[in-house]
């Protein structure tokens, strides 16, 4: 194929024949060479056995090392979330409400209340205590000398419910005491409508004992009474517990 060229008119000797660029085929322009890209097998390929068992004893090595550093640290914090055990609270003490047999006709009706405290150190007695109100009824309580210092609490008498509150504790400067004796006195009165041959006074749920250290009741059991509705005569040896 011959290559055209550009012809100068005849009679204008300056100018030259310019060479036209030959033609590229359309396409022929758009079909590059594509770059080679290698695979991944065909990378290990070019390294050795021995440098693959190096970087797996490497990376072994590494986890190891990891594995121990984090070990002691969740022992740690699984040591601070273990919380102290509490020694179980063994209740042991007990009220008891004692008749004082009287000596005479004109001598007062009394019952005592006794705390047995055990070993525990004692700091308050609340006792809530029921009686018939048909057949006595309670003038009176005062404290016994189970604490030196007594404090009292609560001192309330209802002869319409048959009802006795009555609290006492020590001083706030005082300690618990250990031991036992009369906690309080109660004084009381057969009335004229009485019938029967006895009658029962009973300590109620609410009757509890505080001590040193101790957040609960160290109450074991109350234990109540039952007196005689007449009066029975004793010798003077039989007296009120102090």
């Amino acid at each position: 194929m011959d290559t055209p060229t550009n012809t100068i008119p005849e009679g204008n000797p300056t100018q030259e024949t310019i060479p036209t660029p030959p033609q590229v085929p359309l396409g022929a322009q758009e079909q590059q060479p594509m770059p080679t890209i290698k695979s991944p097998k065909g990378i290990f390929r070019h390294i050795s056995g021995r440098t693959l068992l190096l970087i797996f004893l490497l990376a072994t090595c590494t986890g190891f090392f990891v594995y121990i550093a984090l070990v002691p640290q969740k022992q740690n914090l699984t040591t601070l979330n273990i919380k102290p055990t509490q020694t179980p609270i063994i209740a042991t003490a007990v009220l008891t409400l004692e008749n004082v047999k009287s000596t005479s006709a004109a001598m007062p009706k009394q019952i005592t209340m006794q705390l047995d405290g055990k070993k525990n150190k004692v700091t308050a007695v609340q006792a809530t205590i029921s009686f018939d109100p048909k057949v006595i009824a309670v003038t009176d309580i005062q404290t016994g000398s189970f604490f030196a210092q007594p404090v009292e609490l609560v001192k309330k008498i209802d002869n319409t419910t048959g009802r006795i509150s009555y609290a006492v504790g020590i001083a706030p400067t005082a300690h618990g005491v250990i031991g036992s004796g009369n906690v309080a006195t109660i004084t009381y009165q057969i009335l004229p409508t009485a019938t029967g041959a006895t009658t029962t006074l009973s300590f109620l749920p609410k009757t509890l004992v505080t001590a040193e250290g101790v957040a609960q009741t160290v109450l074991d059991k109350g234990v109540g009474v039952t007196i005689p509705l007449t009066t029975p005569m004793t010798s003077p040896a039989s007296q009120i517990k102090q």
